[in-house]
């Protein structure tokens, strides 16, 4: 599935939201602290350059050739801190899953290293689905431009992610699904921009519900190596907003 394709179906999908929900502007009075309880979704993937003290592209292209989209899943705890009548400051925790698929490649040891791995394409070859496991901490604010029972908002910041490991989901052509976890050489930490676009509603004084689409993208570099490699994403997440 091609990127740009989900990127732009979910924005048609939030701005039919977003023109809903924009009814009428903030009040004087400072918003609510919030904590969310989310989940989520997303269509990620990997963006690959070479290294500039890289001469040989032959590991970028087998990386590009290679490889494609993956469903990712997100959950966690959301804490918003009222500020005024319409920022608000971002906080939390969540764990996440990005990464990358392969085509049906030759079967190869995953304990190596990745960009060293030459895959070569086979008709009954083996899929490999990537899962990088990441802690999240998002730090940034929310702007929310209606008070009404439909609140929009947008949001944006920084989100340091920390590894504590890849899960290797390997499936050989025909033959069972085995789970594999490795230490890779990714960096401990890792840091990425977001920006957000949704909406509250309210079905009571405490409690509201809401949905937002947010995108993700990788500030520096995943791992030490010939090959630069960024994460990036787009997805929907949704969830409960107690209110306090």
């Amino acid at each position: 599935m091609n990127f740009k394709v989900v990127l732009v179906f979910f924005m048609f999908c939030f701005l039919g939201l977003h023109t809903v929900c924009a009814q009428k502007r903030g009040l004087a009075v400072r918003l609510a602290n919030t904590l969310d309880v989310i989940g989520g979704v997303d269509f990620g993937s990997r963006l690959v350059t070479l290294a500039d003290d890289a001469s040989d592209n032959e590991a970028l292209l087998n990386r590009e050739n290679n490889e494609s989209l993956k469903f990712n899943y997100r959950i966690g705890l959301n804490y918003y801190q009222g500020l005024n009548g319409n920022w608000m400051f971002k906080t939390g925790i969540r764990l996440s899953n990005p990464g990358f698929s392969t085509n049906l490649i030759e079967e190869y040891d995953v304990n190596g290293n990745l960009n060293d791995v030459f895959k070569q394409g086979s008709k009954f070859g083996t899929k490999y689905v990537y899962n990088y496991q990441l802690i999240e901490i998002p730090l940034g604010l929310k702007h929310v431009f209606s008070r009404s029972w439909c609140e929009s908002f947008v949001e944006f910041g920084l989100a340091p992610n920390f590894y504590t490991g890849t899960i290797v989901v390997k499936t050989p052509f025909e033959q069972r699904t085995e789970r594999i976890r490795v230490i890779e050489s990714i960096k401990p930490f890792n840091l990425f921009a977001f920006f957000g676009i949704g909406g509250d509603v309210n079905f009571s004084d405490n409690y509201s519900f809401f949905t937002e689409l947010i995108f993700r993208y990788q500030i520096d570099y995943l791992r030490e190596s010939q090959v630069n490699e960024r994460l990036v994403g787009v997805g929907f997440e949704a969830g409960v907003k107690r209110i306090f």
